[in-house]
């Protein structure tokens, strides 16, 4: 199964991957882990402009096809590949932050950034979605802190204004709540431990129930 997390900054993601890498691992399955953007040669190079907030003013048009770029070299060399030697490849980030980051967060045509998505990644699309969702103000508060114990500077996003991040947000729920099939929204404002307990129980369903 291919797997995403997905939310606004501080939602928890990294951690809450690492923990269900290792609850999939001790139940014996293969499972490879990977990001956007940064998962490839190519991508770190990408990941090194598109986070760094010197970068603060980059034309809209640039970011999105950076992402693009990031996330072509992405799917054809590292989600593709992977798809059958492994039992779970879960992703933090896909397409659907490009939807919600530069489509209700900078306000681009869903439909122009649907069809440059598809355009890239073709029919290799996650299974399920796990949206990490919590206030913007505690996702900034966790993320500011966490870029201030970062040796190098990936703080572009976390600078932007409140209402960027409140419309990036709602973008989140919005497509959720509009495919509630492959969706899971999950409350990550509460603790590590009480969160990962949600999202098992969610996995351990599909999984024991063999829904695909």
């Amino acid at each position: 199964m291919y797997l995403v997390f997905e939310g606004i900054e501080g939602s928890g993601k990294s951690v809450q991957i690492k923990l269900l890498y290792q609850f999939l691992v001790d139940r014996g399955y293969s499972v490879f882990v990977t990001k956007e953007p940064g998962s490839t040669l190519i991508g770190t190079e990408i990941r090194a402009i598109l986070l760094n907030s010197r970068n603060i003013n980059i034309h809209k048009s640039t970011e999105i096809f950076l992402y693009l770029a990031d996330r072509s070299e992405h799917i054809d060399k590292v989600v593709k590949p992977n798809l059958n030697s492994f039992d779970f490849i879960i992703s933090d980030r896909s397409f659907y932050s490009t939807l919600v980051y530069q489509g209700f967060g900078r306000g681009i045509d869903l439909n122009f950034l649907n069809y440059l998505n598809n355009f890239v990644v073709g029919d290799t699309v996650p299974d399920k979605i796990f949206l990490l969702d919590c206030p913007v103000d505690i996702g900034l508060k966790r993320a500011l802190t966490r870029e201030s114990l970062k040796d190098i500077d990936e703080s572009r996003f976390e600078n932007e204004n409140f209402d960027f991040h409140k419309r990036v947000r709602d973008g989140y729920l919005n497509i959720a709540n509009s495919s509630r099939e492959n969706w899971f929204i999950i409350d990550s404002s509460s603790d590590v431990d009480t969160v990962f307990d949600s999202i098992k129980r969610v996995v351990v369903d599909f999984i024991d129930n063999g829904r695909n």
